[in-house]
């Protein structure tokens, strides 16, 4: 929504300044910057945003997301595991490729959007000395991330296959 109200100011600022000038260059190079940056972000189906809806019809599966997650996690109980009686999950028949590929796609995403942030802001603030931050940032995202889920799936182990 900011970048669509900045755009908006942009384009008025670059029409109402003669061309050339340092104003209307600089409106230009925002309309520009916001323009590709909502396409990439927008367009882009591993993400939650409208390229990830439009994914979602085009392959006729509601809830990619979850259903592509689930059928990697089905797999990793039954073929890893050894967990005989795992729950396929439903409507997957002939969609197995797209599934995995799907979730193995988003989650090496979501990973690199992660970490690229969060260089960003440690990179940003560290001259000030709130590198702080970013080790905060960085702890929380490596705990939620990837330690949480070991947990879980540690957890499942011991309830699910050693009882």
């Amino acid at each position: 929504a900011v970048e669509v109200v900045l755009a908006g100011l942009a384009a008025y600022v670059w029409a109402a300044t003669a061309p050339k000038t340092l104003i209307n260059q600089f409106a230009l190079n925002i309309m520009i910057a916001t323009s590709v940056n909502t396409i990439l972000f927008n367009g882009n189906p591993l993400l939650r945003y409208d390229g990830y809806y439009f994914l979602m019809d085009m392959l006729e599966i509601p809830n990619l997301r979850q259903k592509s997650t689930g059928y990697l996690w089905y797999l990793m109980q039954r073929y890893v595991l050894g967990v005989e009686q795992a729950q396929q999950p439903i409507d997957v028949k002939d969609r197995e490729v797209t599934l995995i590929t799907y979730a193995i796609s988003a989650t090496i995403y979501r990973w690199f959007i992660m970490i690229a942030i969060i260089t960003l802001v440690w990179k940003f603030l560290d001259p000030y000395g709130w590198g702080v931050v970013g080790a905060v940032m960085a702890m929380g995202a490596i705990y939620s991330s990837l330690f949480k889920p070991i947990i879980n799936f540690f957890k499942f182990i011991i309830i699910n296959i050693i009882h």
